[in-house]
C-alpha cells in the first residue's frame, strides 16, 4: 500500500494553461466548454508519468504528444510541471517520509520535434535538494551522504541522462526520495474511453487496433489497461477471488444493466477466453455481441473492483462515452467507491455525471479568460440561493447561467 499521496500539481505553459494549480482530493470532476483545458490537464499527468517510465523520454514524448512547439501556449517558451507529495504517516526524523517537491521544465530543441529537459529538481521537506539539473549537468546527493544521514550531506556533479529524466539516472540504488517519486508517477492510471467499436466500424486495415470484443489470452494483469483491452483477464482474476466478490460485481452490473442480467462468465475457447453475460430469457451473450454502452460499463465495474495496489491516481478523459444518462449516474457511483481507495480525476461533458455528485465538493469548472484556462469552484452560498430557480448545476449550465454559481477564480 502506498502511504504517499499527491497533494497538488502545477501546470504552466501547456496549450491554454498559462498557470494552474490543481489540488488532488478524492473525486474531482473537471467540466468546461471545448478548448477550456480539460484534456490538457489530463495530458500533463501523462507527461509526468512518462518521465518515470521511459529511458528515452524525449523520443517517446514526441511519439505520444507530437512536437513540443505545438503544445506550448502562445508566447510561452517552455512547459513547466511541478507537484507536491505528502505522506499519511507521522514525519520521521530520518526524512524518509518528508514532503517532496518536484519540478521539471521542458523546452523545444532547435531543428527537432523532441523536447529537452532544461531543468529538473527534487527537494525534500527540509528543503534539501536531492537532485538539481540544469541541461546536461546535475547535482545529486552522493550515496554516503544521502538524506538519511544526519550530518555531513554533500552533493556532487554528474552528467544528466541525454534523453531521460534524472529519475532514470539511478537503478535499484536510488535515494528513497527518488523511489517515492517514481512510485507516485508510475502509479498514475490514465484512461480514455474503452475501445468498444464493433468490427464494421473499425479502420479497414489489418493493423486496426484491437477491441474489447476480441477473444483474449488469459494473462495475469496488475491493472486494467488503457482502452480496457485486458478486461476479460481482469474479470477472470476478480472472479477467482471467490463467491463474495463475484456477487458484489454482479450486483454492480445489475444496477447499471438491469436485473435481467443473471450472471457473468468467462468461458475458455482453447487458449482464449471471452467475457459473457447471462440474460434472462436469452441465455449467454458474449462480449462481441454486447453494445458499446454495456461494454463500457463493464469496464468501469472492473476499474472500481480491481485492487490495483500500485495505483496512486486514476484519471479518465470522458468516461461517459457510449453511456446513456442513467448509466452515467451509475458510473458516478462506481467512481465514488473507487475514490475511497485512490484519488480520481475525471474530465467530462456529461451533465448527468456532475449532477449526480456534490457540486461544491467534487466539481471544478474550467473557463477560458482571454484564451487562458482559469479554474473555478462552485459557491455553496450561491448554490443555496439559486436552488429556487435551478434544480441542478446542469440546468444552470444549459440556461447559460453557470457563471452566477461560481466562486472567485482559483488562485495560482
Amino acid at each position: 500500500m502506498n502511504l504517499d499521496r499527491l497533494k497538488c500539481v502545477r501546470i504552466e505553459g501547456l496549450r491554454s494553461v498559462e498557470d494552474l494549480v490543481l489540488t488532488i482530493d478524492h473525486l474531482q470532476v473537471l467540466i468546461g466548454e471545448n478548448g477550456a483545458g480539460k484534456s490538457s490537464i489530463i495530458e500533463a499527468f501523462e507527461m509526468l508519468s512518462l518521465l518515470a517510465s521511459d529511458q528515452r523520454f524525449v523520443v517517446e514524448f514526441s511519439a505520444r504528444h507530437g512536437a513540443i512547439r505545438d503544445l506550448l501556449m502562445r508566447g510561452a517558451a517552455e512547459i513547466r510541471l511541478s507537484l507536491r507529495i505528502e505522506s499519511d504517516l507521522a514525519l520521521t526524523t530520518d526524512g524518509s517520509n518528508w514532503p517532496l517537491e518536484y519540478k521539471v521544465v521542458l523546452r523545444p530543441t532547435a531543428n527537432s520535434p523532441y523536447p529537452s529537459i532544461a531543468e529538473e529538481r527534487l527537494m525534500s521537506g527540509d528543503r534539501e535538494v536531492v537532485f538539481s539539473r540544469q541541461g546536461a549537468k546535475a547535482q545529486i546527493l552522493t550515496e554516503e551522504t544521502s538524506i538519511a544521514t544526519a550530518v555531513g550531506r554533500r552533493s556532487k556533479e554528474v552528467s544528466a541522462p541525454s534523453e531521460a529524466s534524472m529519475l532514470k539516472f539511478w537503478g535499484s540504488d536510488a535515494p528513497v526520495e527518488v523511489e517515492r517519486l517514481r512510485r507516485m508517477l508510475e502509479g498514475f492510471r490514465i484512461h480514455v474511453p474503452f475501445e468498444t467499436r464493433p468490427t464494421w466500424s473499425r479502420p479497414l486495415n489489418r493493423d486496426a487496433a484491437p477491441s474489447l470484443r476480441d477473444l483474449s489470452q488469459m494473462e495475469e494483469s496488475d491493472r486494467l489497461s488503457r482502452g480496457g483491452l485486458n478486461l476479460t483477464a481482469i474479470f477472470q482474476q476478480l472472479n477467482a477471488e471467490g463467491a463474495r466478490r463475484h456477487q458484489e460485481i454482479l450486483e454492480d452490473i445489475q444496477l447499471g444493466l438491469g436485473t435481467d442480467v443473471l450472471d457473468f462468465a468467462i468461458p475458455l475457447k482453447g487458449r482464449f477466453s471471452e467475457l459473457s453475460l447471462m440474460f434472462a430469457g436469452v441465455g449467454r451473450v458474449p462480449s462481441s455481441q454486447l453494445s458499446e454502452g454495456q461494454l463500457s460499463f463493464l469496464g468501469l465495474v472492473a476499474l472500481r473492483h480491481f485492487n490495483d495496489t500500485k495505483a496512486t491516481l486514476v484519471l479518465f478523459d470522458e468516461p461517459e462515452l457510449h453511456l446513456n444518462p442513467a448509466l452515467v449516474v451509475r458510473a458516478a457511483g462506481l467512481f465514488l467507491e473507487l475514490s475511497k481507495r485512490v484519488p480520481v480525476l475525471l474530465a467530462t461533458h456529461s451533465e448527468a455525471l456532475f449532477d449526480s455528485l456534490d457540486p461544491v465538493e467534487h466539481v471544478r469548472v474550467l473557463e477560458l479568460a482571454q484564451r487562458k484556462t482559469v479554474l473555478r469552484t462552485l459557491s455553496k452560498e450561491k448554490l443555496a440561493k439559486w436552488r429556487t430557480l435551478y434544480s441542478s448545476v446542469g440546468d444552470a449550465r444549459r440556461d447559460g447561467r453557470l457563471e452566477v454559481l461560481l466562486a472567485e477564480p482559483h488562485p495560482s
